[in-house]
């Protein structure tokens, strides 16, 4: 598990905490143990591949159950998102985005009024071409094409997960693929060191940090409501 508090980008949020775990500490024996009789509920009920989409959401909770500490739960809204409750009843103030892949979950927080949080994580090294022409902007195209036949398949992927994340941020957009709104979510500014900045529909700007570790690539965004 790995765990850290991002320094938030001028005029936002001061501090956003992050959490990862990886497949093998999701699969460890009594992980199931820390959810709450209503998330093992809500797992139970996942989609299939039963086995891996099962893994992924006890991997996603307990990234948030390490942010979160003792005494809440996440449940879902309306449109599947991550929804904090205080256990006993009642909503906690905190903004929560979880993400998932192959068996890694990952997790971000913001308190900070005004402001939606998304996060997206990609066990991938790579994206493929044919993926990369479908939903990157003719922008982050040529920005990609300027990282090299070595460095364009992983340019590409930390444009993608910033996009999934900032999607995350939008209310009501829940589940809306990428591939059916091109142009609507932009990587405008990409930064590997600190906050860039991210388009989003009708021209609001968000601001978007990458994180590398243990060999997957997450994204953060924050965008104001």
């Amino acid at each position: 598990m790995w765990r850290t508090t991002l320094r938030g980008p001028a005029g936002g949020p001061e501090a956003i905490p992050v959490c990862l775990v990886s497949p093998r500490e999701a699969g460890r024996a009594g992980a199931l143990r820390a959810l709450s009789p209503r998330e093992r509920a809500l797992m139970r009920r996942r989609a299939a591949p039963p086995a891996q989409a099962r893994a992924d959401f006890l991997a996603g909770r307990l990234a948030a159950r390490e942010l979160l500490g003792p005494g809440f739960e996440v449940l879902n809204g309306k449109q599947g998102e991550p929804v904090v409750a205080a256990l006993g009843g009642g909503a906690a103030r905190v903004a929560l985005s979880i993400a998932h892949s192959r068996g890694f979950g990952m997790a971000g927080i913001s308190a900070g009024r005004g402001w939606a949080i998304g996060v997206d994580v990609e066990s991938r090294n790579a994206m493929s071409e044919n993926l990369t022409s479908r939903v990157l902007t003719r922008r982050e195209l040529r920005r990609v094409a300027r990282a090299g036949a070595a460095g364009r398949g992983r340019a590409a992927l930390e444009h993608w997960v910033l996009k999934e994340a900032a999607l995350k941020t939008m209310r009501g957009h829940a589940g809306v693929g990428l591939l059916r709104t091109p142009g609507a979510i932009e990587v405008v500014r990409l930064s590997r060191r600190g906050w860039g900045r991210v388009k989003m529909p009708g021209g609001g700007q968000a601001r978007g940090r990458l994180i590398a570790r243990s060999g997957v690539t997450m994204a953060v965004v924050l965008a104001p409501r």
